[in-house]
């Protein structure tokens, strides 16, 4: 009987030792397992802030469409010949008033007026 109860007191140990490996390999597995969840459940957030961001610029998208159909492109190239037509003609008239501008009357007038300023400056200088 001695024999007897050594095998059932090897296999008994045998039995609690796989007992406590298996109870520490489904410890580990639980901790990893829940650390996992906490890492999916922050990329789960992060995918739902990504979504809804994606929600406004899908939306901000659709407006500015809505705003490009509603523009008149033909009213507006229009519009911007007419201004460019328009400059054009400001720039010719500034070109021909250029142009018509007596150079030698305007330096006369200039020298003209330094004539009558010198002596008011030179008076005005001697209060200094």
């Amino acid at each position: 009987m001695d024999d007897y109860e050594k095998k059932r007191l090897f296999w008994t140990r045998l039995t609690a030792l796989a007992t406590i490996s298996l109870l520490v390999i489904v410890l580990v597995t639980i901790i990893v397992s829940s650390i996992k969840v906490a890492d999916m459940q922050d990329d789960f957030d992060r995918l739902v802030k990504m979504a809804d961001a994606m929600e406004g610029m899908s939306d901000n998208l659709a407006n500015v469409s809505k705003q490009l159909e509603q523009i008149d492109w033909e009213g507006l190239a229009v519009n911007i010949n007419l201004t460019a037509e328009k400059a054009q003609q400001s720039m010719d008239a500034a070109l021909v008033a250029i142009d018509e501008l007596d150079i030698d009357t305007l330096n006369e007038a200039i020298a003209n007026l330094r004539d009558v300023i010198d002596p008011l400056a030179k008076f005005f200088n001697t209060f200094n």
